[in-house]
C-alpha cells in the first residue's frame, strides 16, 4: 500500500513541477516576443516622429497618447540585473504575463507625475532583491530613453493604495510582491521610488 501511495505522490509531484515549468517557459517565450515587438515599435514610431518633426511640427506631440490595455508601450532596462523587459499597458494578469505592467491611470516619462510599473517577483522581476538605492532603471519608448535613479525603497502591506496618488514631481514607482521567497500570495509589496537623473 505504501508503495502505491509513494508512486501516486511522485506522479502528482512530477505533474506539478512539469505544469509550473511549462507555464514559466510560456511566459518567458511571451516576454521575449513582446520585447522584440517593443523594439520594433519603438524604432518605427521614432522614425515616424522624426519625419513629422521634419515636415511640420505635429499637433499630436502635445496630445496625450491614447493607450489601450495590452499595448506594448516601451522597454524597462535594469542594468543591475542585465535585463530588458517589455512594458505593457495595464496591470491585469494578461499584461503581467507578457512583461511589466504600466498602470493605466498613471503617467509617462516627462509628464511630471507618477509613472507606475508592476511585475511578478517570480517572472519579470526575478532577482529584484538585488536592486539597491543608487541603481538605475531606464524607461525607453518612441520619445526617448529616460534614466531614473532609485532613491528610496519601501515595504508596504499589499492592500496599501496610498502610493497611487498625484505627485508634484516625476517619479517612477516600480512595485512587486514581497517577500521574494514567499510561496503563495505575498502579504506585502516592495516599492522602488526612482527619480529622473
Amino acid at each position: 500500500m505504501r508503495s502505491i501511495i509513494s508512486k501516486i505522490l511522485m506522479i502528482l509531484g512530477s505533474a506539478v513541477i512539469i505544469y509550473v515549468g511549462v507555464n514559466l517557459y510560456k511566459m518567458e517565450v511571451a516576454q521575449n516576443h513582446y520585447l522584440k515587438l517593443a523594439n520594433t515599435k519603438i524604432e518605427k514610431e521614432s522614425k515616424t516622429q522624426a519625419n513629422e518633426k521634419n515636415n511640420d511640427k505635429a499637433d499630436s506631440e502635445d496630445a496625450k497618447e491614447e493607450l489601450k490595455v495590452g499595448d506594448v508601450i516601451g522597454i524597462l532596462n535594469i542594468p543591475r540585473l542585465d535585463r530588458e523587459i517589455p512594458i505593457i499597458e495595464g496591470t491585469g494578469s494578461d499584461s503581467l504575463d507578457k512583461g511589466v505592467g504600466h498602470l493605466s491611470s498613471s503617467y509617462m516619462p516627462r509628464e511630471d507625475n507618477m509613472i507606475f510599473l508592476a511585475g511578478h517577483r517570480n517572472t519579470v522581476f526575478t532577482n529584484f532583491n538585488k536592486i539597491q538605492k543608487g541603481d538605475s532603471f531606464y524607461f525607453k519608448n518612441s520619445k526617448g530613453n529616460y534614466k531614473y535613479t532609485v532613491k528610496n525603497i519601501k515595504i508596504v502591506p499589499r492592500d496599501d493604495k496610498t502610493i497611487i496618488k498625484k505627485y508634484d514631481e516625476e517619479v517612477l514607482i516600480v512595485c512587486t510582491c514581497y517577500p521574494f521567497g514567499y510561496l503563495g500570495d505575498a502579504p506585502d509589496r516592495i516599492i522602488f521610488y526612482a527619480y529622473p537623473s
